[in-house]
């Protein structure tokens, strides 16, 4: 049985499009772009989307486009996340206050491997 949802303060889940600025963060050559999951804590959604702004160049990325916005709040009921791949970095953002990032999706077509 999954244990209950209980996170400590709101939390944003974006789906956003993102682009490889540098070269030692990421797996990714520079200009490659991918999909990944951002849970950034928060009330306000432009407050939320200015700190995952300022959150991503330390990651060597940046926000190109945002596909999906939802906010997870305290004290919610029947709660359906789609696995732990997601329950994870939603509630350690919650308790840590900090931006965390999720799952990546990337394709050949935009996402190169940068060579070793």
């Amino acid at each position: 049985m999954d244990k209950p949802f209980a996170i400590q303060r709101p939390v944003w889940f974006f789906l956003v499009i993102v682009r490889v600025t540098g070269r030692t963060h990421q797996q990714w050559t520079a200009g490659s772009e991918a999909a990944v999951q951002a849970f950034v804590p928060g009330r306000r959604l432009e407050d939320s989307l200015a700190l995952l702004d300022a959150y991503l160049p330390t990651q060597e990325l940046e926000r190109i486009d945002t596909l999906r916005a939802v906010r997870y709040e305290p004290g919610e009921e029947e709660v359906e996340l789609p696995g732990e791949f997601f329950r994870r970095p939603l509630e350690r953002a919650a308790a840590t206050n900090e931006c965390v990032l999720g799952v990546f999706f990337v394709s050949d077509d935009t996402a190169t491997k940068k060579e070793t």
